[in-house]
């Protein structure tokens, strides 16, 4: 049913001043003109005064000047609010417009040139205009009111339209429909577009599926019917109008087989078209039919693993007291998609997998399978799907407590799915590199603290009754049934920013290498993809009283150890030599690991910031002669500035917002651990094209963009550093302030290069409260531009 969006003053108001009436009761006219006209058009009236939802008001009645099929204002008194909206409504959507207005009303010239239709106030008056308004909205040809707003838009190229420019506007179009990330935005674009015309079929088709995705089969078939229109001989399209009228109520199912048949007719071997077709027979519970088409599609695509499972699944549901047949061509299915030679599943293989092992009988199988299709699932009609079949096996009789639950659970995975999409909240309209999808995802542990001070375990993680360890808690952000982050690992690039122990022991390195291994082994992640860089806590104050030059001893027989010796030597390169301690030992600043990979389209610096670090002075610094190390790094692996470039060092770039403390001797203490540097390290990583800084140390998360601008600096705008803190993944509750809870942050690259103007990261945090058993949580998430 169209919507008729009424703008009107409300309750009784005094006419204008000329007028020979004293007043008008628009609610009178609502109630007996407009509302009883509309309804009996066949429209849906409705008035912002009418409704019952929640929320801001302002966003409630924008929804409907936007998204309404008419607007009908009346503008008989010069009331604020109604030339308000009227003027929304003309300049952002194509919708028609009516005015109306009493008669005698004054028009204001700015509209004087639009359609008006008046009516009177006496009892005949309002007979004889609700007559000629029902006329006027029965006609589906009837021409509103021009837009001169949107007229003037498109004129000057503000707003493209189809006649004007064609192949912008399929552009515009197909862009608008990849950023939308919600319902609200989709229904917006359709009712941008369907007054224009002509529309391009297939961009509708795109936006079709699109709404399907949010179960909005009324809309989607909406927007079919407007394609097959457009183009009547395309099978795909008949084809799809046909699917989604299947979803929409069972007095659909004529007309959508009706879809179908003319699509084989445009294409008699359509395997996909029969595979819908069988799956609406199957809905009707007509087996044989359904049976036949399946066999037709086996026949045009023996290697087809859908009509192979429909097969089997129609064997069942024809006998299902009986099954034999229909178990034995499960098993044959089985063994089809797991003799494929590419390892990984996609998700309706997962999803045959899991109806296979249901028929069989292995529930726990069925749920291995349905879990992994919902972690891979990019849309939920596939995780819908299966549901669907599930409950026709229900419906039969066939297992049905099981087919039941497994189906709730693959509903349960497609509402998570549709979830994990909204609750981002983010407009995706930054222009995707090819091949995004390999970008790294950033794992951004520090301050991990396994060690002891005296006989306290300085680390939080143990596992006893209460808690676990921390290799499983990060297993389990990344692969167990309901692990958080659903990307694939082989994005996954760890980052360790210092502190790795608390007093820099080799048993306490051990505990590290353990961990660190644990995690690489289970998330399948190469060890190049874990960098590593000290803190002040990984020196061994004990050997540095007895030679300085002994102090990083530990941490360095613990990196050789992790990485191996030729990863080692491939990583810090700037270490010549044997790695024996008996030797020279490395300069700190020589502490310098690099990394470069095209492929991953990114660049990785660790710096030393310890250099100066010892028992009594804490503090960090990184000097230059590791910045123009870094520099000659570059320049020797021919590192182009084509790729996202990202630093990274144990101190803190910038002080935390903090007040100074006054302490009992009435001096002042602030934060003097900062890296000493700071501004000298800040403009070089600028002028070296560095986009990411990542620090530790404050065990607090804290996320800066900065720029660093003095008389020398070009006047030219630069790209922003993007510094990020992680918080203390490991530390205990003593050594976090005012109860802080444990961190760390997980930052997707989405583009790279950085592009101004288009996003660049999102940055999350997880936190883990301090009290037994809790459970990560995000505490913040941020889209950042580049």
């Amino acid at each position: 049913m169209p919507k008729l969006f009424v703008i009107m003053p409300f309750g009784i108001r005094p006419a204008m001043p000329d007028h020979s009436i004293e007043t008008i009761d628009f609610d009178h006219i609502y109630q007996n003109l407009i509302r009883l006209a509309g309804e009996a058009a066949g429209w849906d009236v409705f008035r912002i005064d009418e409704t019952n939802e929640s929320g801001i008001i302002t966003h409630q009645y924008l929804t409907e000047i936007l998204e309404a099929d008419v607007v009908l204002a009346d503008i008989s008194i010069p009331n604020e609010n109604v030339f308000y909206e009227l003027g929304i409504r003309q300049a952002i959507s194509n919708g028609g417009t009516l005015l109306i207005a009493v008669e005698g009303s004054r028009i204001p010239f700015d509209i004087s040139s639009q359609r008006v239709f008046y009516y009177s106030l006496d009892e005949s008056g309002l007979e004889r205009a609700k007559n000629q308004l029902i006329n006027i909205l029965s006609n589906p040809a009837v021409s509103f009111s021009e837009n001169p707003i949107r007229l003037f838009l498109e004129n000057v190229g503000i707003a493209v339209t189809p006649k004007a420019d064609p192949v912008e506007f399929e552009k515009e179009l197909e862009g608008r429909i990849e950023r939308a990330q919600n319902l609200d935005q989709l229904i917006a674009i359709w009712k941008w577009a369907q007054k224009l015309a002509p529309l391009p079929p297939f961009r509708l088709l795109t936006l079709a599926k699109r709404l399907s995705e949010f179960n909005r089969w009324d809309l989607s078939v909406e927007v079919l019917r407007t394609a097959t229109a457009l183009r009547p001989t395309d099978f795909e399209l008949q084809r799809e109008l046909g699917w989604h009228l299947s979803k929409l109520d069972f007095e659909y199912q004529t007309e959508a087989l009706e879809c179908y048949k003319r699509a084989l007719d445009l294409n008699p071997d359509d395997p996909e078209t029969l595979g819908m077709m069988g799956g609406l027979y199957k809905r009707q519970m007509k087996y044989e039919e359904a049976s036949e088409c399946y066999s037709k599609g086996a026949i045009i695509s023996p290697n087809n693993s859908y009509m192979l499972v429909n097969q089997a699944a129609m064997s069942i549901l024809r006998e299902p007291e009986s099954p034999e047949v229909g178990v034995s061509i499960y098993k044959a299915l089985i063994e089809l998609i797991e003799s494929n030679d590419d390892t990984k599943f996609n998700e309706w293989d997962e999803i045959l997998l899991g109806e296979s092992f249901f028929a069989l009988g292995d529930i726990e199988s069925a749920k291995k399978h349905y879990i992994a299709a919902g972690k891979i699932a990019t849309s939920p009609k596939s995780l819908r799907s299966g549901a669907d079949q599930l409950e026709i096996f229900g419906k039969a009789g066939f297992r049905t407590p099981l087919a039941v639950e497994l189906a709730n659970l693959l509903r349960s995975e497609a509402d998570q799915l549709i979830r994990r999409v909204e609750i981002k909240e983010f407009d995706l309209s930054t222009e995707v590199t090819p091949g995004a999808n390999n970008l790294p995802l950033l794992v951004h542990l520090s301050d991990l603290h396994f060690g002891w001070r005296g006989e306290q375990y300085m680390h939080r993680f143990v596992r006893d009754q209460y808690s676990r360890s921390l290799t499983e808690h990060i297993i389990d952000e990344f692969s167990s049934r309901r692990a958080h982050f659903m990307q694939e690992h082989d994005r996954l690039h760890f980052i360790v920013s210092g502190d790795l122990t608390y007093q820099g022991e080799k048993k306490e390195f051990e505990l590290v290498e353990e961990f660190l291994n644990e995690v690489c082994r289970a998330l399948n992640v190469n060890k190049e993809k874990v960098f590593i860089v000290p803190g002040n806590h990984d020196i061994h104050w004990g050997s540095d009283r007895v030679d300085t030059s002994q102090r990083f001893d530990n941490y360095i027989g613990f990196l050789i150890s992790f990485y191996g010796k030729d990863i080692f030597k491939k990583r810090y390169p700037k270490i010549e030599g044997e790695l024996a301690f008996y030797k020279e030992r490395p300069a700190p600043k020589d502490l310098i690991s690099f990394y470069h990979d095209l492929n991953s389209k990114i660049t990785i610096v660790g710096f030393n910031s310890c250099i100066y670090e010892n028992a009594q002075h804490h503090y960090g610094f990184i000097g230059l002669r590791q910045l123009e190390a870094a520099e000659e790094l570059l320049e020797d692996h021919e590192a182009t500035k084509d790729v996202v470039r990202l630093a990274f060092f144990h101190h803190h770039l910038h002080p935390f917002p903090e007040p100074i403390v006054r302490t009992d001797d009435l001096e002042m203490w602030t934060d003097l651990s900062t890296i000493r540097d700071a501004g000298f390290v800040e403009r070089k990583l600028e002028e070296l094209g560095f986009d990411i800084v990542l620090h530790g140390h404050k065990h607090k998360p804290q996320v800066r963009e900065t720029s660093v601008k003095d008389l020398r600096a070009s006047t030219l705008e630069s790209s922003r550093l993007i510094v990020c803190g992680a918080g203390s993944v490991g530390v205990c509750a003593d050594e976090l302030e005012h109860n802080m809870s444990n961190h760390y942050e997980v930052i997707e690259i989405l583009r790279s290069p950085r592009k101004r103007g288009t996003d660049f990261l999102n940055i999350e945090w997880r936190e883990l409260a301090l009290n037994p058993g809790a459970k990560w949580s995000t505490t913040g998430s941020w889209r950042i531009v580049g």
